[in-house]
């Protein structure tokens, strides 16, 4: 149990369930915890008292009181790039933590689940249920990953994660991220997660000066990048052009780091080979988006970081982050606004 050391407000401002609001109630002495679902930022600036000190929710509050008593809030989402217009975001006495390093398995997994989806044919495969028609075996094509190139652009927890299983099915990985040094701020990961990547990482490292390298190797190419303005529109038509025709791309960051257009005209004209595709450049697409009828693109509802449990996981990063705020130490998963994420 943690204790403030002081009487304090804790909001909930999402549905995390009642057993989650147990055991943030449990996890903390001399705290109010009040539990208030909020659909939109102003209903939470709404629910924001004059002494609440902590939030736990999935949105920023588009107004705080300059008298109150805000002083953290922990998000329950990684991507935060739609919530830099409200003012806590640049609030100097308003620490942001998000939800960093939940999404690693369920991420990293569906990656690595559209790369064999990819070379095992399996829609062309799967559909002999309902064509019956056995002979078809001759014509679907198939292909080992084992000795193909894996590049990742964005080296976070979710794109080391995806190279160490790439690895283990025989792959050389490649990986681009700012700087070659790992990142100084302290972030969440799962206990097991952790123990599995604990010995030397088998990706090749390099900085964005290499892109164009990575981009010429790569097989496949994940990209987990966060949305930032120095990622908006990193891959045109030009990045693109550097590709193998053979390359398969797995986006699950954010759809405004492509040129869509030029996306959409590479994957037409079988410029690459395919792509799976998460995330859009407008959510949800439009009806009309040309992606739709393209046969070589997978396409998913933005659901890559959707889990069972997701909630549980993410109260156990709030709780984390509860004793060290109550014993004032740097939180986990701090967001900062010079890096953008």
């Amino acid at each position: 149990m943690s204790s403030f050391g002081r009487p304090a407000s804790v909001l909930i401002g999402s549905d995390i369930g009642p057993e989650n609001l147990a055991r943030i109630e449990r996890a903390v002495s001399n705290a109010q915890v009040t539990s208030h679902p909020c659909s939109s930022p102003a209903e939470l600036s709404r629910a924001i008292g004059r002494d609440t000190e902590v939030v736990f929710a999935d949105l920023l509050p588009d107004a705080i009181d300059a008298n109150g008593h805000l002083r953290w809030a922990q998000l329950m989402s990684a991507g935060i790039e739609v919530l830099r217009d409200s003012p806590a975001w640049n609030a100097p006495s308003v620490q942001i933590t998000n939800a960093s390093g939940v999404h690693v398995p369920a991420m990293s997994e569906y990656i690595i689940a559209m790369v064999l989806s990819w070379t095992q044919s399996l829609a062309a495969a799967t559909s002999f249920k309902s064509t019956r028609r056995f002979e078809d075996r001759f014509v679907i094509r198939r292909s080992p990953v084992a000795g193909k190139v894996f590049g990742i652009l964005g080296y976070g927890s979710v794109g080391r994660r995806a190279g160490r299983l790439a690895h283990a099915l025989g792959m050389r990985t490649l990986a681009v991220r700012r700087t070659l040094d790992r990142e100084t701020f302290d972030q969440y990961r799962w206990p097991f997660i952790e123990k599995l990547d604990s010995g030397p990482d088998p990706a090749e490292v390099l900085t964005m000066a290499d892109l164009s390298r990575v981009l010429r190797e790569s097989d496949f190419l994940a990209v987990t990048l966060p949305r930032t303005p120095e990622t908006e529109g990193i891959i045109g038509a030009a990045e693109l052009g550097l590709m193998k025709e053979r390359a398969f791309i797995v986006n699950v960051s954010r759809g405004a780091i492509f040129d869509e257009p030029a996306l959409i005209e590479a994957l037409a004209t079988k410029r690459i080979a395919g792509a799976a595709l998460d995330v859009f450049a407008t959510e949800p697409p439009e009806s009309t988006n040309p992606l739709f009828g393209l046969p070589n693109v997978i396409m998913t509802p933005h659901i890559s970081g959707v889990f069972d449990g997701y909630n549980d996981i993410a109260t156990d990063v709030f709780i984390a982050n509860l004793s060290r705020y109550g014993r004032g130490e740097r939180l986990l998963n701090l967001v900062s606004a010079a890096r953008g994420y």
